[in-house]
């Protein structure tokens, strides 16, 4: 009976590690996950502020080229 006791607490014992260690990767894997995630937000903004910039200078661009073809068309 003693045997089988402290088997049955070294079963439990084992679980138990078990669980904390899986909890501690879970716990890892989330922290990682929330990191790339924000990485990866970041790197979207960045990329999207960047695209902004650049649909506004060919905004700008044309704007200027339609102003330089109505003068154009204005001085003939």
């Amino acid at each position: 009976m003693q045997k089988t006791d402290e088997a049955q607490r070294q079963r439990e014992t084992i679980i138990q590690d078990a669980k904390q260690q899986a909890g501690q990767i879970v716990q890892d894997a989330q922290a990682q996950a929330d990191r790339i995630l924000a990485e990866a937000g970041a790197q979207v903004d960045a990329r999207w502020a960047e695209f902004q910039k650049n649909a506004d200078a060919l905004i700008h661009a044309h704007d200027e080229l339609r102003s330089l073809i109505q003068n154009r068309h204005a001085d003939v």
